[in-house]
């Protein structure tokens, strides 16, 4: 049996390349947008002075549900290679960071497409439309952070802390100072916290302990953080 191939009319033609200009053009302002928050980076009172904390991971969220998880992984990337060409020093935190916000941004981006397209024919626009969406985007990182953060604590461990230890220990990158500064920031949340809670947090003496009480619990509410407010304003600027 033969089989045609599809012939499209000029307007199905005009409307395919717009849609795919304005793809590209929204990844590379994305893009830029991530690489900008980037480079807004502050240093919490509370955490290590070796962690620095930005919230790029916000476009690219953005950019995969509003064009799908390939554009939010290809905004991820990009973000991640122009901030290492910039900052070569940072090419060991970047290859971990674009590994595991890649994986929690596609899984979120895949997710909020299959709900959201697989029932947009039994829409109703009149019935909590954002509401839905809201909690759709809030599902779909929900199910991205937990392999995110599998992802983002073995790579500190295995990746991150002993790369940083071998090429840039002679600058006070190395697992000494690593603990110090976790013993530092846990003995300042001993403080501020009750002490029902504060005696839960033991003592650290090991880099492992400083990534499962520090740098774990910091990343899911970082990511619980930029889920809830493009949870909030996606269904408004869409």
């Amino acid at each position: 049996m033969d089989s045609k191939p599809k012939v499209y009319t000029q307007n199905e033609y005009n409307i395919r390349e717009m849609s795919l200009l304005r793809m590209i053009i929204s990844t590379v302002l994305f893009t830029v947008f991530s690489v900008v928050l980037t480079f807004c980076r502050f240093s919490p009172l509370l955490l290590p002075n070796f962690i620095s904390v930005e919230y790029s991971v916000f476009a690219e969220l953005l950019a995969s549900i509003a064009y799908g998880p390939i554009v939010g992984g290809i905004v991820c990337l990009l973000k991640g290679a122009i901030y290492t060409a910039v900052v070569h020093q940072s090419w060991v935190s970047n290859i971990a960071m674009f590994l595991y916000e890649g994986v929690f941004v596609v899984i979120a981006g895949c997710y909020y497409q299959r709900v959201i397209f697989g029932e947009r024919k039994n829409a109703d626009p009149e019935k909590g439309i954002n509401i839905h969406r809201r909690r759709t985007i809030f599902k779909g990182s929900l199910i991205g952070m937990v392999p995110a953060i599998i992802i983002q604590t073995l790579l500190a461990y295995y990746f991150v802390f002993p790369l940083l230890n071998k090429f840039y220990g002679q600058y006070g990158y190395n697992y000494n100072n690593f603990i110090a500064s976790y013993a530092e920031s846990a003995n300042s949340l001993i403080f501020i916290l009750p002490d029902s809670i504060g005696k839960f947090i033991p003592k650290i003496t090991a880099v492992w302990q400083g990534i499962l009480i520090i740098n774990t619990p910091f990343t899911f509410f970082k990511l619980l953080f930029v889920t809830l407010i493009v949870a909030w304003i996606y269904p408004i600027i869409s």
